[in-house]
């Protein structure tokens, strides 16, 4: 019995039975419906927030999200949210303690009403870096053009 060849085993699907999101161009998605994470989110920031204990790393995805939905740095978390994580506030309010332990956020605390949350993110504080052929010499490196 011959081996198949390569060509026999490709299935070839109709164009109206794929998948919504492989539809149009190869490599682009199509459009996400629901709600959903705006990025670009430093892994830096996440590796932090995930070795903190309990519900720290569930907060940060939260304030991360609401950070991209309202635009801004600075947000408050519905109770909402909250629930939809499946967290109490307790829960909440301890992740955002240890966030804020960390570095990760500010969190100005207003009796009856819920924090107001501003993430520290280095990477947006910081000046864009230029690229390393765009830039001088870096110190101690010699130049072999000049004398």
């Amino acid at each position: 019995m011959a081996l198949p060849r390569p060509g026999d085993l490709v299935i070839r699907l109709p164009a109206n039975t794929r998948p919504p999101g492989l539809r149009g161009r190869a490599g682009s998605p199509g459009r996400v419906s629901g709600f959903f994470l705006k990025g670009p989110v430093p892994l830096a920031w996440l590796a932090g927030a995930a070795r903190l204990r309990g519900r720290a790393l569930a907060v940060g995805i939260l304030v991360w999200f609401m950070v991209g939905l309202k635009k801004s740095n600075i947000v408050t978390i519905p109770t909402d949210r909250i629930a939809e994580f499946g967290m109490n506030r307790y829960a909440f309010y301890r992740g955002l303690a240890a966030l804020e332990r960390r570095g990760l956020v500010t969190v100005e605390r207003r009796r009856g009403s819920m924090p107001r949350i501003t993430l520290v993110d280095g990477d947006r504080d910081r000046p864009q870096q230029e690229h390393h052929a765009t830039r001088g010499l870096a110190e101690g490196v010699k130049d072999d053009t000049q004398k």
